[in-house]
């Protein structure tokens, strides 16, 4: 399981969350959502954001979230990292 971070447009309807929760439902029916604001939805899932950023139209940026150095490295896939 990964987690998203969907950016959501600033829309000041419900569309844009339902949307988001809809993409990410269509490939993974047991995802879990968290929404720390408003235009911010933490979707828990095995659903490839790549797939989910074509998907949605009212979303600013679709990625992964990355809670530890390890893991960003795992996503990297061994390249280098600068800081």
């Amino acid at each position: 399981m990964n987690k998203l971070v969907i950016l959501l447009s600033g829309e000041e309807s419900s569309i844009p969350v339902a949307e988001a929760i809809s993409a990410v439902k269509a490939y993974d029916s047991n995802a879990s959502f968290a929404f720390p604001s408003k235009r911010i939805v933490i979707a828990e899932t095995k659903a490839p954001s790549e797939k989910i950023m074509f998907r949605i139209a009212y979303a600013r940026v679709v990625g992964n979230l990355v809670e530890d150095v390890e893991q960003l490295r795992k996503l990297m896939g061994g390249k280098k990292i600068r800081w």
